[in-house]
């Protein structure tokens, strides 16, 4: 035995004690974190190689296709990656099913090649996992979890897919919740461009009083005629001074809101609509001579958190109360 086949022996010694120590980790999980189980498997596929070793079978000097080929530059070309025993390692990128790479242009590739775990260090922490039909999930800086985009100019969500899948369509997310052998699917709708957000509660507060000088525009408000009025502050019921600002943040897109008539000089009827409205559809409440009577509701606000009241074509006139108690973000 001359001593390049002693060195060969060797180098196949150090893998399998790496192997051996790797399987010895996950069967004691106290022994090591989840990092240093990977860190144990990196060194056996490392040692490997060295060893000219393709786990367990023959050197790879013998003919042997090697399975993990390991890349220092790391370049789309060239990823380090775990490819398909039967293809052997090439430079050619399109061969693994296991790709960590520096190289962002990589990405590019994931819809041509047979990759099923990709990772890239330029762009951010990245975690890519796809199939070939392309489902699956991207996780990457700086979006946390992007889910596959269907996005297209149809009207309506596709009919296929399987209870308990999400999809992004058109900028909605949607939900499975039924399907009959992935056709015949139903989505619902959990948020989107036009979905009003999340409801945020708050302690009620006082957002207008018309019978308060303390706000710009003031008095009741006459038959045909409108106000706009800001929902943004609270301001103190007594004297109509902002108490806390921007209690409804910048962004929300609706308020639920307690509108009060009172001092009412006739018959007639409020509608509150967005700030940016020119004109009312439905009356928010109606009210009659020397009546103070008040309805709650909910209403899209404009983009700079205003709701405009109309008083109607009716006689009378009135002041009124805006109450919020809560906003959609």
């Amino acid at each position: 035995m001359d001593i390049d086949e002693i060195n060969r022996l060797q180098a196949q010694i150090d893998a399998l004690q790496a192997q051996v120590e790797s399987m010895r980790a996950e069967a004691e999980p106290e022994r090591a974190s989840r990092r240093g189980m990977l860190k144990l498997a990196a060194g056996a596929a490392a040692g490997a190689v060295a060893g000219g070793l393709a786990f367990g079978a023959n050197p790879a000097s013998a003919g042997v296709t090697v399975p993990v080929g390991l890349s220092v530059s790391n370049t789309a070309s060239a990823p380090t990656r775990i490819i398909r025993p039967s293809a052997g390692y090439s430079a050619t990128g399109s061969l693994g099913l296991f790709h960590l790479t520096s190289d962002s242009t990589k990405s590019g590739n994931l819809n041509t090649v047979a990759s099923m775990l990709s990772v890239y260090s330029d762009i951010g922490p990245g975690l890519v996992v796809q199939s070939t039909s392309n489902a699956g999930a991207k996780l990457d800086a700086p979006v946390p979890l992007k889910l596959l985009d269907t996005s297209n100019n149809s009207a309506t969500i596709p009919t296929s897919g399987y209870k308990g899948q999400f999809r992004v369509y058109s900028g909605n997310l949607y939900f499975c919740v039924a399907d009959t052998n992935g056709n015949n699917a139903t989505w619902r709708r959990i948020t989107g461009p036009a979905a009003a957000g999340a409801f945020v509660a708050v302690a009620p507060f006082r957002a207008y009083d018309s019978r308060k000088t303390a706000y710009s525009s003031n008095g009741a408000l006459a038959r045909n005629s409108s106000r706009t009025i800001s929902v943004a502050d609270a301001h103190d019921s007594n004297t109509g001074a902002v108490s806390t600002a921007n209690v409804v943040p910048a962004g929300a897109t609706a308020v639920a809101y307690n509108i009060t008539a009172t001092g009412c000089t006739g018959t007639n009827f409020f509608a509150v609509e967005p700030g940016d409205s020119t004109t009312y559809s439905a009356s928010a409440v109606n009210f009659g001579q020397g009546q103070n009577i008040a309805n709650a509701s909910v209403c899209k606000l404009d983009n700079s958190r205003q709701l405009k009241i109309f008083c109607g074509d009716d006689a009378g006139s009135a002041d009124f109360i805006i109450d919020i108690v809560g906003y959609y973000l």
